[in-house]
């Protein structure tokens, strides 16, 4: 079980205790287990088991951190700065293995926007090709077309590059 670290109760004689503490990531307190005094068997496991250690999972950070996630001053999960979404995860400790597997969903990229079609006889907007999400360009007349200039801008929030 990845929760309990027995590494102390090796080699316990009868009448002796060792101690039963939780594995990292887990935390609790220990509890002590004695193994029987008249024991006189190598074999007996100490009986710990109808008495262990209340042992909770205390997730660690990921190494490294996921792309597109970082802690923000409340040392909280966040999407990065250019990421957009809500921040769900979790994470579990695999049986087995007693790895730590981490699961983070929601944040999802900023994309920059795909440029306006602009017919080239009339209109021209040659920084237009690829703005980013929150920035804009400005898109002017042909000669001999006039007219005020306008712009153009990307959502700050864009996901979509279509």
């Amino acid at each position: 079980d990845c929760r309990y670290d027995v590494s102390n109760c090796t080699d316990v004689m009868g009448g002796e205790a060792c101690e039963v503490a939780c594995r990292w990531p887990y935390m609790g307190t220990p509890v002590r287990a004695q193994c029987l005094s008249n024991n006189i068997d190598p074999t007996t496991k100490i009986p710990w088991k109808e008495n262990p250690p209340a042992c909770a999972l205390v997730c660690p950070d990921p190494n490294p951190w996921p792309r597109g996630y970082s802690k923000n001053s409340t040392v909280s999960w966040a999407c990065a700065e250019d990421h957009i979404g809500d921040v769900s995860w979790r994470c579990v400790v695999q049986e087995g293995s007693c790895a730590v597997l981490f699961d983070f969903q929601g944040c999802l990229p900023k994309a920059p926007c795909m440029p306006p079609y602009l017919d080239p006889c009339e209109f021209e907007g040659p920084k237009c090709a690829n703005v980013r999400s929150g920035s804009s360009c400005e898109i002017r007349c042909q000669a001999p077309y006039v007219g005020d200039m306008t712009t153009g801008t990307c959502l700050e929030d864009n996901i979509n590059p279509v």
